[in-house]
């Protein structure tokens, strides 16, 4: 399973306290898409060994985790 950007999307707002159906309307897709995709989520953040870096992707995406990574080797 992989995690795409309205995932991505999703996060951002549930991690703002946004309600699913203010993030369904938000996304022009059902309340249940959206309660579909939260667990599908929580599926991978349960089988991840780094739930941490998981998080980190969703909340700030790729490009800005690798500068970060590359940064903190310095």
């Amino acid at each position: 399973m992989v995690i795409n950007e309205i995932d991505k999307k999703i996060m951002q707002l549930r991690a703002l306290s946004y309600s699913q159906e203010q993030i369904a309307k938000q996304l022009r897709i059902s309340q249940s898409a959206v309660s579909q995709r939260i667990h599908k989520i929580r599926t991978i953040a349960c089988r991840n060994k780094h739930p941490e870096n998981l998080f980190w992707d969703i909340m700030i995406g790729d490009g800005a985790m690798n500068l970060i990574k590359c940064a903190l080797k310095k």
